[in-house]
């Protein structure tokens, strides 16, 4: 299985697929080791036993992994908008770009299909159909000003023209630098 790397396109879905292998492969090997010690010494008062049960601690948590993706990867980017962004960019000097963001506050959830970051304006796209963006621009704006980024511009569209349209002015003015790709890390660092 091929490692789709945070931010490139297909992440949730490649992640929850690698975080479910993961999972069986744990609690396989905790199982086995349970039976494997009762089948070796008659009973279940065993080292084995032991090593079963802390091997059941990374398992879980795996678990609760696996949870959390199989929620996030239903607002995965679609193939449609993803190729639609890929034609607008198309090789040219263009804004800095990830996808599948699904980042979290403390009240709210924010899965963002695509964020994009150049001369120090981060905007992004998403349907969700409980997105405040409001919120969310005071998390992002929060988040960045807490890690040294001082006037940054956060715009969260629910439109697709309009993040469309603002992605071809991106791409059409200016270059992107170390700190629009320190910002977009910052909001992949943010996300699940």
């Amino acid at each position: 299985m091929k490692k789709i790397e945070k931010g490139q396109y297909g992440y949730l879905e490649n992640q929850t697929k690698r975080e479910i292998v993961f999972t069986v492969i744990l609690f396989a090997l905790a199982f086995g080791c349970l039976i494997f010690g009762i089948i070796m010494t008659k009973t279940k008062n065993n080292l084995f036993t032991i090593a079963a049960v802390l091997g059941m601690l990374p398992a879980c948590r795996y678990l609760i992994n696996v949870i959390m993706f199989f929620r996030a990867k239903r607002h995965a980017c679609p193939k449609e908008v993803y190729q639609e962004i890929t034609q607008i960019i198309d090789g040219k000097d263009c804004p800095a770009i990830a996808y599948d963001l699904y980042m979290t506050s403390e009240k709210a959830l924010f899965p963002i299909y695509c964020m994009a970051s150049i001369n120090n304006t981060l905007v992004g796209y998403t349907v969700y159909n409980k997105f405040d963006e409001e919120k969310c621009n005071e998390h992002i704006t929060t988040m960045l000003k807490q890690n040294g980024f001082k006037n940054c511009t956060v715009k969260i569209f629910t439109g697709k023209d309009k993040f469309m349209e603002r992605i071809k002015s991106m791409r059409d003015h200016g270059a992107v630098d170390e700190r629009d790709l320190e910002a977009l890390h910052l909001m992949l660092n943010l996300s699940l």
